[in-house]
């Protein structure tokens, strides 16, 4: 198996009150697996397949994309009613992200109403998949992560090792 991780801290400007959810650690896993079986394996390994929840977090993805020959599933599945991400116990609905996400033209279109998983497509797409279709797929773990203001100021090189 061959894992690449790549970390993410998001450095935003103005108050603690924007920040986004704690800095999380984002993997590509090189091996196919169905949709559920990728859902299950990153929430074994990390928390849970990746959730695309601003467009920083978008455009990292796509960063990481140059690594993805075809398809990578992502968390985001229609339950047959709406869009929705894998994070358990999260309302987090494409309505509230859909500026974020850039579909593939015609897409979604869930042909022979059969497809109800998304995959990001090459570089920059997003594209619904038949569930049981194996792909390599997008991870991220949130597991023991926080942010901590330090008021003290120090130089970038004394800041990384404090």
């Amino acid at each position: 198996m061959e894992e690449t991780c790549l970390l993410l801290i998001l450095l935003l400007s103005g108050g603690l009150s924007t920040l986004p959810p704690p800095f999380r650690e984002y993997h590509f896993v090189n091996q196919e697996m169905t949709w559920t079986e990728a859902q299950s394996y990153c929430r074994e390994h990390f928390t849970d397949l990746v959730t695309i929840y601003n467009s920083d977090i978008n455009q990292l993805l796509f960063s990481m994309s140059p690594r993805i020959n075809y398809y990578a599933w992502t968390g985001l599945y229609d339950d047959r009613y709406s869009w929705k991400w894998s994070m358990e116990g999260k309302l987090f609905y494409v309505g509230r992200t859909h500026t974020f996400l850039i579909w593939a033209n015609g897409q979604p279109d869930c042909l022979n109403a059969n497809e109800y998983c998304v995959a990001l497509q090459g570089q920059t797409q997003m594209v619904d998949r038949p569930c049981g279709d194996s792909y390599p797929f997008l991870c991220y773990n949130a597991q023991n992560s926080s942010y901590i203001l330090v008021m003290e100021n120090q130089t970038w090189s004394a800041a990384q090792s404090y």
